[in-house]
């Protein structure tokens, strides 16, 4: 899924910050919040779980 490759390039940028000059120190990874403020593949697993149970119980 292209949400995914997304959501893992995050990830494995925010472990170097950016990299461009205009925005250094905006990027941080020593200020930066837990995960970005972004869940993990495990909470998006979670999340797509219980739709589809929501989804199953309204048929």
């Amino acid at each position: 899924m292209k949400r995914k490759k997304n959501l893992k390039t995050i990830y494995d940028r925010r472990m170097s910050g950016d990299k461009n000059q205009l925005w250094k120190g905006w990027y941080d990874p020593a200020i930066r919040r837990p995960n970005n403020g972004f869940p993990t593949f495990d909470d998006l697993e979670k999340i797509k779980i219980n739709i589809l149970k929501i989804s199953e119980q309204n048929k």
